[in-house]
């Protein structure tokens, strides 16, 4: 009986150990503390940390999401104009673990807003027939949700950081 007991505990023991170590590594490639723990944005960034976090440790990058008014400490009157147009929006940096190079970004803090994503792929396409080449232009549309946007711009700053330029 006290044996089951013992064995119980050891293994509540073990699984905190292994919460805590995860969420360790989480926290080491993607980190959140410049959001404000009160909004919208936070708390779906939070759920989303953890796909944020297996993306960076693939790439070697690091993830800072922060408000982006709250990077600006100065009192004068240009710099709190310059806070307020701000407010709302997060700055989303990606950094290279191996060379030290970072990009950032600005993107809109808004969950409930559907963001368009559009791209264009010039395609050639040769006539069998009569020997000639033409040139043609899909376009791609698609809706993003907050976090797909997030991801979208994670992804763009993750190549512009690990390129071989």
């Amino acid at each position: 009986m006290k044996i089951g007991k013992i064995i119980n505990k050891i293994q509540n023991k073990i699984d905190a150990n292994k919460i805590a170590s995860h969420q360790k590594t989480i926290n080491r490639f993607v980190n959140t503390e410049g959001m404000d723990a009160a909004s919208e944005a936070f708390n779906q960034v939070e759920i989303a940390k953890e796909t944020i976090a297996n993306f960076a440790q693939k790439h070697c990058v690091s993830v800072d999401i922060f408000d982006t008014s709250k990077s600006i400490y100065s009192n004068d009157e240009i710099q709190q104009n310059l806070k307020e147009s701000l407010k709302g929006n997060l700055s989303v940096r990606v950094a290279n673990i191996i060379n030290g190079r970072s990009k950032e970004a600005i993107i809109s803090s808004d969950v409930n807003k559907s963001y368009i994503h559009s791209k264009s792929n010039p395609m050639l396409i040769t006539d069998p027939e009569s020997g000639t080449d033409h040139i043609f232009t899909s376009h791609l549309c698609s809706e993003d949700n907050f976090i797909r946007y997030l991801y979208r711009h994670i992804a763009k700053l993750t190549s512009e950081v690990t390129s071989k330029k």
